[in-house]
């Protein structure tokens, strides 16, 4: 699928990206999720299921939802539409392609003769769904799910693009935030007390300490009296010095080296 995304599209990306990694809490990470893919790929309605982990398929609790309510959730929660052919191709199709619209799995003349389709969709307006099933470690987590009626239209291929750019994302932070016992992080290959020694300046010392502390990238900027692309440029050195990619590596390789305080600032 050759789609192409603009600087606007990526900077809404990665800042979705990172904001969803910062959240520690279950429901708040679910509803953050479905509002930032608001912005991302606008729907009339959005729905974040958790599954069960015991393999069977099957979402479990009450989902997240964002915009139109979703109505008869009861019908569909408790397992009536199983043998239905628009739920056994969500089924098949997202075990293998995660990442899907509803029109991929039945032609439309077919998907609205289903049961599920005329008991649950189209009596609350829903016509078109694209869909991310959450696969991290072999394990099924969660499912996202976004619908709009006929009159909004069907999704495009660049919001098909986005969600499967972030499906890995949120999939893997999904499976951290259920299993936390299961979660390891391991050993930076750094002592905390040599952070030094690989070269951070006193400024690159200093803009790291706010980082950790959960300061805001333009609070730094301001703090510091820089500009934010040399912000920026003092972040990039950090990351490559440090031998990270993000700022859950970062953080991660910091606090687990022991470090309590950086250039006489306490970390949280």
């Amino acid at each position: 699928m050759a789609v192409k995304l603009f600087d606007r599209d990526w900077r809404f990306i990665v800042e979705a990206i990172y904001q969803i990694n910062s959240i520690t809490s279950l429901d708040s990470f679910q509803r953050e999720v479905l509002e930032h893919l608001q912005v991302l790929a606008p729907a009339d309605q959005g729905t974040f299921f958790l599954y069960s982990t015991d393999g069977d398929f099957r979402p479990i609790g009450t989902p997240v939802v964002v915009g139109d309510p979703a109505k008869y959730m009861d019908l569909f929660m408790n397992g009536s539409y199983n043998n239905d052919p628009y739920f056994a191709g969500m089924v098949s199709l997202g075990q293998r392609n995660r990442v899907f619209r509803d029109s991929d799995i039945l032609p439309e003349e077919y998907r609205i003769r289903t049961r599920l389709y005329r008991e649950v969709y189209a009596r609350q307006g829903i016509h078109y769904g694209l869909r991310a099933f959450l696969i991290c470690n072999n394990s099924l987590e969660g499912n996202i799910s976004i619908f709009n009626t006929k009159e909004r239209g069907e999704f495009s291929d660049k919001a098909v693009e986005i969600l499967a750019i972030l499906e890995p994302h949120i999939a893997l932070k999904l499976w951290m935030l259920r299993h936390p016992d299961r979660t390891q992080i391991q050993k930076p290959p750094i002592d905390a007390t040599t952070l030094i020694s690989y070269g951070l300046t006193n400024r690159e010392l200093e803009i790291l300490a706010a980082v950790m502390q959960g300061t805001s990238d333009r609070d730094i900027a301001d703090r510091l009296c820089i500009s934010f692309s040399t912000f920026k440029k003092h972040l990039y050195n950090i990351y490559r010095k440090l031998n990270v990619n993000s700022r859950i590596q970062l953080y991660n390789t910091v606090k687990a080296a022991g470090n309590d305080t950086i250039d006489g600032m306490r970390l949280r």
